[in-house]
């Protein structure tokens, strides 16, 4: 077991007795449940027949390595035996999609609906003794963020488990090897034998990771809530309203009351061979102090998102023998792909063949023995709409503490959709039933219905259990529980009578032109069973004619009663023909803030006129408003009911763009905590006045157009001016040059001793015997300079006698051979070039033999 981490609780001391006395009581109690949360039975085993052997096909298991786990006769896939967790339908389409296309990525679901039943004995049906409950499944693929590929759902920084998902900081980016998801699976299942008293929620996971390469953690969360993945924003939803998640919730006596999100944490260790699980779940600190859960003990770890969070992920213990393994392939296990092959390597090619060892790892748990089954809060588990978690989702972590970086995803996965609710009703309109009503079941006071059509038509509300319709069609109806969960029907087909067809009448004008009285009005008929009488109206009043075209109309409002052999009646749409009346409307013109923007509009208010009316501005659109523009001259033709048009002409104008122009002096001062630049900034353009909001090494910030004393490093400043248009310049302050850190401070290029700043001169003429007798101490010299020292160098038939480090030595030659001294300068930090000295030793001259006196 953990000690309490660095997120973990701070308790009083009495309480920290207390949990002290708990922890060392369940180490009594629970060491063998203990330690199978967290060394799990990694030589695989079978769970509701599925085998856990990291191979993906029914009935098969590998024939070599030192351990061969047991087959199961349920699986990912299959070949001529056994049954197939997911649909391998259609293996073409995405096989083609990996063959010609280097980073896919795909989904495939549950093969047989959510909530169906599989392996029913001795029979479907009522009679059924044992069988599986299908909760959900999916096989997916991750983009490969390895070498040459590009993991646009990896975690770029500051993510970890415990906050809200809508924080995260997902990106696109290469993802290492051990860290990328490539081929990830989740399967959830209920396994019921009702002899032999056995109803067990089993999850079963599997990872393939692009590379081994070490340890590597892993994390399978579910959520209650619906999260999903926005490509376009590149970020998530909310998990929550718990600080992000949702969290368990228990009554005084520790029952369960509400399920919550809960994670599987997958760690596998010795160099990623070893698989081990810790299970955690989501609830209050107040709870996980105070109560004692009645499924499962409390674990020693709680993380939330900062320290002290009301909120976070509980380990938990359970309180009996739970049932959970895993299996990693091994040398010489090398799993055959899916139906339709993978990409699963470093190299990121096609394969049929898991081609890496320790690269799929494949794990159970029995949720029920762990204490996490929803039966154990409603009997309505098998109930789509009622199934709590609606979210799967599946991280790598860059080390095992459970609040590490979060380095990969692959989801989140809509987990549990909802089945599909009725329609009923009479489907048959005729001239006698001109409208059905349409009812959906189940009727539930707690259930909103909407309905839908794309072809019919709804009379009234479109909301509610029931519907009037009075057009043949399709029609849908969506229940959305409380819950949240929507239930969307199958459709229900409304037809027409054939031998009592509806009549259906419509009405179109022509609008009187400008002046004149000439407008029209057609009349179309369709249904019933002709001929047709037809008694027309205007305003109210019979008008003399029994033609489906009228002409030469005045302005007025025209409808038909229309009659068939049946006596069916039908009354026409309401066709009103318009006097033409002059335009006038008013503009209300916006014009742009800031320069280069498209916030310009022209908001249009008819005044007067036949409407409705059209509108073609001279920028292509047609809209009565003129929205989000730029600055600019533009043309509005307006025309109304009558076909008359009237032209406007406006201007949107722009102020100049804000700018700035910076005058810049260098840091003079060598040292680094030491600054004496200035930078003077003059803004124009847009508005004054302006704000400045200046940013600088060193967590440097002003407001003033003008900064002094500044160190070496990157200024930057943002202009903002009186309505909030902005600008930006960047000034780089530089520094002297320092000779010792690898860095170009002062901006020439140059870096260190190749700095001509930091490079002595080369040292003077060197002075001296040139022409020295052996074996006598000969003094050279250069000109000193102050701050410098001097290292000399000698032939072999030379020797420095002192003075080594300064501007004048001391040799001694040993020998007549010819040889050359040099010299060069040093500050400490670099030398010089050298000054050489060529010099032509020779032999002292014997003494004389004798002195004669003369």
């Amino acid at each position: 077991m953990k000690m309490l981490s660095k997120y973990n609780l701070q308790l009083p001391v009495n309480q920290v007795r207390l949990k002290r006395c708990i922890f060392l009581v369940l180490c009594f109690l629970f060491v063998s449940v203990s330690t199978a949360i967290s060394q799990i039975n990694s030589n695989g085993c079978v769970a509701a027949d599925v085998g856990i052997n990291a191979t993906l096909y029914a009935n098969s298991t590998f024939t070599s390595g030192t351990v061969i786990p047991p087959a199961g006769n349920v699986d990912w896939f299959r070949n001529s035996t056994g049954r197939n967790i997911i649909d391998q339908t259609n293996v073409s389409v995405i096989q083609s999609l990996l063959q010609n296309n280097a980073n896919p990525i795909y989904e495939r679901r549950q093969n047989g609906g959510i909530g169906a039943y599989a392996d029913e004995w001795p029979a479907a049906g009522p009679s059924r003794r044992r069988f599986k409950r299908l909760v959900d499944a999916v096989w997916a693929r991750d983009h490969f963020g390895g070498t040459g590929g590009i993991d646009q759902t990896s975690f770029n920084t500051a993510s970890k488990n415990g906050e809200d998902p809508a924080i995260w900081d997902p990106g696109a980016a290469n993802v290492l090897g051990k860290n990328d998801l490539i081929d990830v699976a989740g399967h959830m299942v209920r396994n019921v034998d009702l002899d032999a008293g056995i109803n067990d929620l089993w999850f079963t996971g599997l990872i393939n990771r692009a590379e081994p390469g070490g340890d590597a953690y892993m994390d399978f969360e579910f959520f209650i809530a619906p999260v999903r993945f926005n490509a376009a924003t590149s970020k998530f939803n909310s998990g929550g309203p718990q600080l992000g998640h949702t969290a368990f919730t228990f009554d005084g006596a520790g029952n369960l009351v509400n399920l919550g999100d809960m994670i599987f944490n997958l760690a596998l260790t010795n160099g990623g061979t070893i698989p081990q699980l810790e299970v955690r779940v989501w609830v209050s600190r107040q709870d996980y102090l105070n109560t004692t859960p009645v499924a499962f003990n409390w674990g020693p770890e709680f993380d939330g998102a900062f320290n002290g969070a009301p909120y976070g992920y509980a380990s938990i213990i359970p309180k009996a023998a739970s049932t959970m393994c895993g299996f990693v392939n091994a040398d010489g296990q090398l799993p055959l792909a899916p139906p339709w092959g993978t990409r699963n390597t470093k190299s990121n090619v096609y394969s049929t063949t898991y081609s890496t060892p320790y690269s799929v790892a494949e794990v159970a748990l029995n949720l029920t023995s762990i204490g996490l089954d929803n039966y154990l809060v409603t009997n309505a588990a098998l109930d789509s709409c009622t199934f709590p978690w609606r979210t799967f989702i599946v991280k790598t972590r860059a080390s095992n503490s459970f609040t590490a970086q979060l380095k990969d995803f692959a989801g989140p996965y809509a987990w549990a959709q909802p089945s599909t609710g009725i329609v009923t009703g009479n489907g048959t309109i005729s001239c006698y039933n001109p409208r059905v009503t349409l009812s959906a079941t189940p009727l539930r006071d707690d259930v909103t219905y909407t309905w839908t059509t794309s072809n019919g038509n709804i009379v009234g509300s479109s909301t509610g259990p029931s519907i009037q319709v009075d057009k043949a069609g399709t029609y849908r109806v969506t229940m959305m529980l409380p819950t949240g969960c929507p239930v969307e029907s199958a459709p229900i087909t409304v037809t027409t009578d054939p031998a009592q067809p509806q009549i259906t009448a419509a009405t179109t004008t022509s609008t009187v032109s400008c002046n004149g009285s000439n407008g029209t009005v057609n009349l179309s008929i369709s249904g019933g069973v002709p001929p047709y009488t037809i008694a027309w109206t205007r305003d109210g009043v019979p008008f003399g004619t029994s033609t489906q075209t009228l002409t030469g109309l005045a302005p007025g409002t025209y409808v038909a009663n229309i009659n068939d052999v049946n006596g069916c009646t039908r009354t026409s749409t309401s066709a009103v023909v318009l006097a033409a009346t002059p335009i006038s409307i008013t503009p209300a013109i916006t014009h742009v803030n800031c320069n280069g923007q498209r916030t310009g509009a022209i908001n249009i208010t008819p005044v007067s006129g036949n409407m409705p009316f059209t509108y073609q501005w001279s920028n292509g659109q047609t809209t009565q408003n003129l929205l989000n523009v730029a600055a600019g001259d533009y043309t509005l033709t307006v025309t109304d009911a009558t076909n008359c048009p009237t032209t406007y002409n406006y201007t949107i104008t722009q102020p100049a763009a804000v700018s700035g122009s910076a005058v810049k002096v260098d840091d003079t001062d060598p040292n680094p905590a030491v600054g004496n630049g200035s930078i003077t900034l003059t803004a124009s353009g847009g508005t004054a006045p302006y704000t400045y909001a200046w940013t600088g090494p060193g967590g440097f910030t002003s407001t003033s157009n003008s900064i002094s004393n500044l160190r070496a490093g990157t200024y930057t400043v943002v202009i903002t001016d009186a309505l909030g248009c902005t600008a930006s310049l960047s000034q780089v302050v530089y520094e002297p040059e320092s000779c010792t850190d690898g860095i170009d401070n002062d901006g020439d290029g140059q870096t260190d001793c190749d700095d001509t700043d930091c490079t002595p001169a080369t040292p003077g003429v060197i002075t001296g015997e040139n022409a020295p007798c052996i074996n006598q101490n000969i003094i050279y010299s250069v000109p000193a300079v102050a701050g410098l020292s001097y290292q000399w160098t000698v032939p072999g038939n030379a020797t420095i006698m002192s003075g080594q480090g300064t501007n004048n030595v001391t040799i001694r030659w040993t020998t007549t051979t010819p040889g050359v001294i040099c010299v060069r300068a040093t500050n400490g930090a670099c030398f010089s070039e050298q000054r050489c000295y060529t010099v032509n030793p020779k032999n002292v001259p014997p003494a004389p033999s004798a002195i004669i006196r003369s």
